[in-house]
This record gives structure tokens, sequence and C-alpha cells, in this order.
């Protein structure tokens, strides 16, 4: 039996660092996707073999169910049931359009890889237990870790992977819940779909755990972070991100966060995606973070947090939003040379300086110190201008293109 899932990789437009104090985040997931391909052996031992994020490694099953969850076998047992789990299996997953030349782009690919990778197991469990699709939006059992046949949490609201929980659960929007003004984003016509026309359209809550589930797993993968590059590769699109614990705990503990997500639609602006040149490992940054604030609002992360919620309140409206932009912008430059965080790297300063000249909103997409940022505008020769001096300080523009599509199967 094979199976394959994809998910997409993400940007982040505003709320970094922010959202880990408890305002809402801005993220588009973008056309650089992870593919996990699933292939059941006839011999005995797992295989896990990749193109990108994760080091090829062989073990057998009993090392698997026992691996820590910081290591991608790690993450197989909190996704599929032992019992379910076959005895020989190859784990196929590539994220190599997440890296260029060999460097990380920043684009949330280990997000993507746990996203693909738990659709692609849910897949191949319910396949392999013979279970039938029930009708559109109907709630089936999901076996995974934790108890073949446990119920899932969500069941699906749309083909982007909006679930909607039994009893308004945390991690998506209950169905009485009104869309922001901007509604739900749809496809843009011509972005071509990274699977075929026939690939399989099974109901994403049928076979994934919930979001918060996710987010969850990603954390202990990762150690730490929000969660919005997981809410990025789960729906797709545009969404509003919102992750929030009662005790606000630190990047990387033990405390409970709880994610929710919106889509949006953004209004039509000029966008140009620019690669530093640089990676970053996030984890530094985040700590670098977490030292400075020592677990209070410092008055800069207070500012950045309002300017957080007034980018999150205009996005019906380019200029509006481009003025919200630059402003929240601003409050993060002056953060990070207070706090000394790097999120403003020598490449993202270049940048920033040539919008400046050319009356284009540039900013860092996450983290920050290298990988990727954007570019905004709403003249089309405002952005040209800037496209022109990016090239020629050295950095490299990046064809990305917002995807529309959440988490995606096929048969291979």
């Amino acid at each position: 039996m094979k199976v394959e899932a994809s998910a997409p990789g993400k940007l982040v437009l505003s709320g970094e660092y922010a959202v880990l104090a408890g305002a809402p985040a801005i993220v588009m997931a973008v056309n650089r996707r992870v593919t996990c391909r699933l292939t059941e052996g006839r011999g005995a031992g797992w295989r896990f073999v990749s193109s990108g994020h994760v080091a090829d490694v062989a073990l057998d099953k009993a090392s698997v169910f026992a691996a820590p969850p910081a290591t991608l076998p790690g993450v197989v047992r909190h996704l599929i049931d032992e019992t379910v789990a076959p005895e020989s299996f190859e784990v196929r997953i590539d994220s190599s359009a997440c890296y260029l030349a060999g460097k990380k782009l920043g684009v949330g690919s280990s997000a993507a890889v746990v996203v693909a990778l738990a659709a692609a197991l849910g897949r191949f469990a319910l396949s392999s237990r013979g279970v039938s699709t029930p009708p559109a939006g109907a709630p089936r059992p999901l076996p995974r870790a934790g108890g073949a046949g446990a119920p899932a949490s969500d069941t699906l609201s749309s083909a982007r992977g909006v679930g909607t929980p039994r009893g308004g659960g945390v991690g998506t929007r209950p169905s009485d819940t009104p869309l922001p003004a901007t509604g739900v984003a749809t496809p843009a016509s011509g972005i071509p779909s990274p699977l075929p026309a026939d690939a399989d359209t099974d109901s994403v809550a049928e076979v994934v755990p919930s979001l918060q589930e996710l987010c969850d797993i990603h954390r202990a993968f990762q150690g730490g972070g929000s969660g919005l590059d997981v809410a990025a590769a789960y729906m797709g699109g545009a969404i509003r991100f919102l992750s929030s614990s009662a005790q606000r705990p630190r990047t990387g503990s033990r405390g409970r966060f709880t994610s929710e997500a919106l889509p949006l639609q953004l209004p039509e602006m000029h966008k140009v995606f620019v690669f530093t040149g640089s990676s970053t490992r996030t984890t530094d940054l985040l700590s670098r973070f977490d030292a400075w604030r020592d677990g209070r609002v410092p008055p800069e992360l207070a500012r950045l947090i309002d300017a957080a919620r007034a980018v999150a309140d205009c996005t019906g409206n380019a200029k509006t939003l481009l003025d919200a932009l630059g402003e929240y912008c601003r409050v993060l430059q002056r953060m990070d040379r207070n706090a000394r965080i790097g999120i403003y790297g020598p490449g993202h300063q270049s940048a920033a300086a040539i919008a400046m000249r050319c009356g284009v909103v540039y900013k860092p997409c996450g983290a920050g110190g290298g990988d990727t940022g954007v570019g905004l505008a709403a003249s089309a020769d405002a952005i040209s201008r800037f496209q022109d001096g990016v090239r020629k300080a050295g950095l490299t523009i990046l064809p990305l293109e917002i995807d529309h599509d959440g988490i995606q199967f096929r048969t291979p």
C-alpha cells in the first residue's frame, strides 16, 4: 500500500514574537510544499528517507514507537497506533522545495513535515483498517496513537481544512461564529495545484488530528513555537492566528497553549519575496527573545502587541493594511534594537533600506535574522523599483504565491 500527502510552507505577514505574548498573527501559506509518501513493505523495519529537512534513519518498529518526541520517529508514535502500524514501512519526505542551494528559506518546513506526515499516516491507518468514506461532513473514528478507533475531534466545514469541532473546541471555527468581514479566501485562478487533478480528496478531519493536537506535537518536535506554521500548513491560504496560554509560558516550556485560526481574504497588494542568502536557526532567536523578556511584557513588546492587533484589525483594505504594516515594522525594529535579538540581520537591513527609498513596506517574515522577507506596495512601479534594487544588492527574489490549499492527498 502507498499513500501520499502534502502540506504547504508559510510566511508570517505580521505578529511574529507578539503572537507568543497573546497577539494575533497574520500568516500566509505559500506554494513551497512538503510531500510525505508512505510505502508498506514485506519485510521488517522502518526506513525514513528525506530530501531536505531531516536525516535518513533505519529502525525496527519497536524503536520507532519508543523514540523521543524531538525526532521524526517520535512524531510518528503520536500519530498512529502501534497496533495499526505495519512491521515494514518506508517514510519518504521531500521538503527540498523549502530550501535553496542547501539553505533553509524559513518557510516553516518542519511544521509542514509534521502536518504532511500526520495526514499520510492517518490516511494509511484508515485504509489499512478498511474504513469506508462516509457522506461529506459525517464524522468518523480516527485510528491513531491513544487508541485505535478514538473519535476525531474535528469535522471539516471546508476543503481548506477549517474544522468545526463538536461542542466548539479550540483551534477551529465553530459553525455559528461569523467569518471576518473579509470572508473566506478562495483559490486564485492560474495557481497550479501541486497534485494532479485526480488527486484523492478525502476530508482532512476524517484522517488528521485536530489543529491543537498537531500544534502540540510540533512544539515537542521543534522545542517551542506558537503553532502558526502548523496552522498554515493545515489550512492553507491566509489566516488570522492566535496562540494563548493562561501562564504565557516560555518558548519550549511545558505550559499549555491553545490555538485558534480563522481564514482571511487579504486585499490585493503587489508583493515581492526576498531571500537574504543566509539561514537562521529559529530557536536561537526565540531563546534571545525569551531571555530579554524574562516572562514579562516590556514596553517595547507591549507596543508590538498593539501594532500586531492593529494589523489584524484592518485586513480588508490595502491602504490601511499597508499603513498598519509600516507602523508594525517600525515598532519591530525598535524592539529588535533594544532586545538585541537579531531580527533585522544584514540582508533584511539592506532590503529595508531599499524599500524605504522606493516607498515599499518591507519586513522579515518570521523570526528573522536571515531567511525570507517580503516587500509590499499598492503601486506596481514602486514594487518594480524595489525588485530591481534588491537584485542589484545581491539578494534573491523568490517566485512565491499564497497557496490556498492546505493538506492534500494523493494515491501514488
